[in-house]
């Protein structure tokens, strides 16, 4: 059991973690995409996590300012309830995207993919917000090196079930999820102006 369990996940791990950077999270609010404008980077990811009649379809920009929903030939598809956009479908340039069901009520968004810089040992990205020890058996650590008095983060499981929404007070705080069951999970974390979303897994032996 724990050996299919472990199997599981590093095969979730080896599908979601091919030639992309970082994962952002794109959810919805009633008829509306959060952000209706999202930018990243070349080999980013994006993950939607919508309602259960909610989709995200790329479509061209004209199709996109009619309020359409023909998808564009080529062009990244999520089923209803979201799912994960990997780079190859994420080329740089602007993304037009609708849901289908509520393109008519203006429920669409943008997303902006900018060249990747190729910089690497960033001084930035030393201060970004990181979570450890990952896999743990339920407890981590979210270190907010970003020293930011304004850093929220929620979580949800592979099926966009939300979990957690939790304030982050201080420098190094715990985050316990030792109620939760074995298995991969998303913490979208936002501070300051940004957001990011990153993986961890519990693993307990128990």
């Amino acid at each position: 059991m724990k050996k299919n369990l472990l199997t599981t996940i590093i095969s979730f791990l080896l599908f979601t973690s091919i030639a992309f950077c970082a994962t952002l999270t794109v959810t919805n609010s009633g008829f509306s995409f959060s952000p209706s404008t999202l930018t990243i980077n070349s080999g980013d990811s994006v993950n939607f996590i919508l309602g259960a009649s909610h989709n995200a379809d790329e479509v061209s920009q004209s199709t996109w300012t009619a309020n359409g929903t023909t998808n564009l030939a080529g062009g990244f598809l999520t089923p209803f309830g979201g799912g994960l956009v990997l780079p190859a479908n994420l080329q740089v340039g602007t993304h037009w995207y609708v849901c289908q069901n509520h393109a008519g009520s203006g429920m669409k968004a943008i997303i902006t993919v900018n060249p990747s810089s190729g910089i690497t040992g960033d001084n930035n990205q030393k201060l970004l917000p990181s979570v450890y020890p990952n896999p743990s058996t339920g407890q981590f650590i979210l270190n907010n090196s970003t020293a930011s008095n304004n850093c929220q983060i929620e979580i949800y499981d592979v099926l966009g079930k939300h979990i957690l929404n939790q304030n982050i007070v201080s420098e190094k705080q715990l985050i316990d999820l030792s109620n939760q069951a074995n298995g991969v999970y998303f913490i979208k974390i936002k501070f300051d102006a940004s957001t990011i979303t990153k993986r961890i897994i519990i693993q307990n032996d128990k």
